[in-house]
This record gives structure tokens, C-alpha cells and sequence, in this order.
């Protein structure tokens, strides 16, 4: 036996080959006896190493280190066998045995490998964490490209849409520092992931932070994690913060005027130095990420009353970007609700449209929850309608405060050139949408199927926008 295995013993470096094998591994020769086994071994057994060199299964099962040899299974089998075996200290290994044998049937040499169940739960529970950290990278990244990388799409063809993704080619390969400040539901977030996904950074972590979602006292722990033990209550193990978990990609602090005074020191530290320790923690951990930033609030009145740091103002405000309220972008209310309702015809499978009343009620209303309040008028519109035309009236008893609209009825007259506005913003909308399903179309060589994934949207939904083409 050991002249077939020679090749093993004329090798000095294989021995340190199966040092570094997280696994067990032991070698048998044709006795059976253990003729090599590595530090993985010595580790499962909680022995000395080579504790089990030149010892028979008969023997090491003597000595209680584990309470079975699947090897002997294995053998009698003359396959190779799998099977459950515990050691000393009632641990749970896994062990594959695998025997070799001579043309005449005796034994040549065998080879066993073991794995911690703990390790093979760790492994499973890991795998399963980034699974569905995938899962969520996908539904952003679908997201973003249903919202966000719409270079090509009509409703960031109008004026401040365009202007919006003109800083978002202009700064996202820059990897700088951006403030994006404007009244709550313009579309920060959105923002901040558009740079995000047409950045460097796009297939690494986007980690959002609501900064007045977190308790203060938990606020500290959560950016910057924790070691075990750090205060009471503390997870076991620790925990990472927002900044680790953003590594590589982008950290976006959301109302950031919100911060407390003490922690914005630690921010300004960590962006500064470019690296961060844990509470509790002894050593620094080196930071690759970009910071994105939003807030409501005037910055400069915080400042001035003494609740924001100016030079943490000036390390988040290197380039600045205003986003309007949607009342001072009215040309984009029209757009974007027929997008939104796009989206809900696809997504609870109907057919809903907008009559031009609607639209001209739409676009007439203030908006005080801008883009946000917007996205869900239209989804209440889209579920609550019984008809499948969505009308002026179904919009006022929707929208709140709806004795701020006008009332189109009895009016025409008065109302003819602002209906005329609507109809004429229609009507580009519609033959933008007619010149790019005919694009999709002429790709796709005339397959619908096709022309519908590569306009993003469902094969129902192009049928309804073509059948809407066809004349009456």
C-alpha cells in the first residue's frame, strides 16, 4: 500500500496542501490505517495532530473521539458512503468516504472528508442572506430601469426632468460629494439612485439611511455598527453599520439635517479620514464609499441657529442640487401620471385611462406631496375606478382639498386654451410612445413579444397601446 501511495510521502508539500482544506481530510491505506490527515482533523477530533496516524477505524472508535467510522460502511459497500458522525463532544459532522480498490477487489487506499453541520448552516443561512440581498439588488436595479435610466424615455425629455438627468451624466462618474435639497417627496431617493446606477459604483450596495426613522440613541450604532458587548442589548457577534454595508457603493444619508450634533462629528470624521470604528471597537476600518446626502430643511438656518456643523456642511455640499416642487413643474404632471398609471395598468392588469378633464385636474392641483402624493393619487385612481376611463370627477374625489381645482364643467370657453395645452401635451406624449413601439418593433423584426421586452413593459400592455393606434 504505501508503494501506492508513494507519489504522497516524495511530496513534502502535500501535507501542507491539506493544511489549508477548511474540510477534514484523513488518507487510509489498504490496512485499513490512517497514514495522513490534516490540522482540519486534529480540529474535528479536538486531539493532537496526527493523533490518528497508523490507527484503524477499530482503534480511534476505542479512544471516543467519535462514536462511528462510515469508513467500515464505505467498504463493506464498496461505494462511496455519506453519513452522520459525532465527536466527543456531541458536535455534528458530516462525512463522505470514498474507498479505492484493486483489480482483484481488495482495498488500495480510502479517502474520508468531514464537514461542521455548523459550518454547513453558516454556509446555508449565508447563502440565503445573499440571496435575497441579490433579489433586492434586482428589484432596485428593475426598478431603476423602469424610473430611473430613462435617457430615452419621453417624460425626462421635458424641461426640469431633462434637466435632472443632465446632472445625473454631468456628476455620476465623478464619484463626488452631492447635496440634493428640496421639499419632501420631489424625489430625492430617486435622484440619489439614478446617480448611483449610472455610476462606477452601480453593481456595489446603494444604502439608503432615513436619518429621522432611527431612534437617537440607536443612530450612532446603526451608521457606524458595534462590537459584541458594546452597550446593553448589543447583538451577539456585533453588528456592521451603514457605511461598511455601503462599501464600495453609495451611502445615502436622507434628511441629513436631522443628525444630532454628536454624531455629525463622527460623519465628518469618517468622510474626512475615509475610514470608521465600530462602538466598542479597537481598530479603524478603511472606507471606499460615496456619500449622497438630501434634506427639507435650509441649511443655512440650521447653521445659524447652531444645529448643523458648517464644515460638515461644506464635506456634503460639494456639488449642490435643487429640486423644484412639482406645482413649479406643471409641464411634468401630465407625463408622469400617465407613466404611473402604466405602471398600475401592468401591475394590477388593467386598462385604465385618463380623460382630458382628468388631466387638466391633475395638472391644476397644487400638489403639496408632490412627486409622492402624485404616485398615489394615481394608484388609488387606477384601483378604486369601476370605469375604465378615469374622469375629472374621479380625480376630485380622490385628491383632498379638491375645492382648489377647477370645475371644467360649464366652463369650456373659459377652459378651451388650457385644454388645448393638455391636449397638445397629449398628443406628444402619444406620438413619442407610437415612435418608440415602432423602434422597439423594427428591432425585434416585427415579434411583439420581443418588441415588448425591449420597451420593458408586459405583451398585453403593447397590445393595448397599439390597439389604442388603430383607428376608430
Amino acid at each position: 500500500m504505501r508503494n501506492s501511495l508513494s507519489w504522497l510521502f516524495r511530496n513534502p508539500g502535500f501535507q501542507e496542501i491539506l493544511n489549508y482544506i477548511s474540510e477534514s481530510v484523513i488518507i487510509f491505506d489498504s490496512t485499513p490505517r490512517v497514514v495522513m490527515m490534516n490540522k482540519a482533523s486534529c480540529e474535528m477530533i479536538n486531539s493532537k495532530f496526527n493523533a490518528w496516524i497508523g490507527k484503524t477505524p477499530d482503534e480511534y472508535l476505542e479512544t471516543g473521539d467519535v462514536d462511528r467510522s462510515i469508513l467500515k460502511i464505505a467498504i463493506k459497500n464498496k461505494k462511496e458512503t455519506s453519513g452522520m458522525i459525532y465527536n466527543r463532544e456531541g458536535k455534528e459532522f458530516l462525512t463522505k468516504c470514498r474507498p479505492f480498490f484493486n483489480a482483484d477487489g481488495s482495498l488500495q487506499f480510502a479517502v474520508s472528508t468531514t464537514m461542521s453541520l455548523n459550518e454547513l448552516n453558516a454556509l446555508k443561512v449565508r447563502l440565503q442572506k445573499e440571496r435575497r440581498q441579490t433579489e433586492k439588488y434586482k428589484q432596485e436595479n428593475e426598478h431603476l430601469r423602469k424610473y430611473i435610466m430613462l435617457a430615452n424615455e419621453h417624460i425626462f425629455q421635458n424641461q426640469g426632468m431633462h434637466e435632472m438627468m443632465s446632472f445625473v451624466k454631468k456628476v455620476a462618474p465623478l464619484d463626488c460629494t452631492i447635496l440634493i435639497m428640496g421639499e419632501s417627496g420631489v424625489g430625492k431617493e430617486v435622484l440619489a439612485k439614478a446617480v448611483h446606477a449610472n455610476s462606477s459604483r452601480r453593481r456595489m450596495p446603494f444604502i439608503p439611511v432615513t436619518i429621522p426613522a432611527i431612534p437617537e440613541n440607536l443612530l450612532e450604532a446603526e451608521i457606524f455598527g458595534y462590537e459584541q458587548g458594546a452597550f446593553t442589548g448589543s447583538k451577539r457577534g456585533g453588528k456592521p453599520g451603514m457605511f461598511e454595508m455601503a462599501q464600495g457603493g453609495t451611502l445615502f444619508l436622507d434628511e441629513v439635517g436631522d443628525i444630532p450634533l454628536n454624531v455629525q462629528v463622527k460623519i465628518l470624521r469618517a468622510i474626512e479620514n475615509q475610514e470608521v470604528m465600530r462602538l466598542g471597537g479597537t481598530r479603524s476600518i478603511k472606507l471606499d464609499v460615496r456619500i449622497i446626502s438630501a434634506t427639507n430643511k435650509n441649511m443655512h438656518d440650521e447653521i445659524k441657529n447652531g444645529h448643523f456643523r458648517e464644515d460638515l456642511y461644506y464635506r456634503l455640499n460639494v456639488v449642490p442640487f435643487i429640486i423644484s416642487p412639482l406645482r413649479e413643474r406643471r409641464n411634468v404632471i401630465i407625463p408622469l401620471s400617465l407613466s404611473f398609471l402604466e405602471e398600475y395598468n401592468s401591475k394590477y392588469e388593467l386598462n385604465k385611462r385618463f380623460s382630458d378633464s382628468a388631466l387638466h385636474a391633475l395638472s391644476s392641483y397644487n400638489w403639496p406631496g408632490n412627486i409622492r402624493e402624485l404616485k398615489n393619487v394615481v394608484e388609488r385612481l387606477s384601483v378604486l375606478t369601476d370605469q375604465q376611463i378615469i374622469t375629472d370627477s374621479n380625480v376630485r374625489a380622490v385628491i383632498k382639498g379638491a375645492d382648489h381645482l377647477p370645475i371644467p364643467v360649464g366652463r369650456h370657453e373659459a377652459n378651451a386654451d388650457k385644454n388645448e395645452i393638455t391636449k397638445s401635451i397629449i398628443s406628444e406624449y402619444e406620438d413619442y410612445e407610437l415612435s418608440q413601439i415602432l423602434e422597439a418593433l423594427k428591432q425585434a423584426k416585427g415579434r411583439k413579444n420581443k418588441a415588448a421586452q425591449i420597451l420593458g413593459i408586459s405583451r398585453s400592455t403593447l397590445y393595448n397601446k397599439l390597439k389604442r393606434q388603430e383607428p376608430v
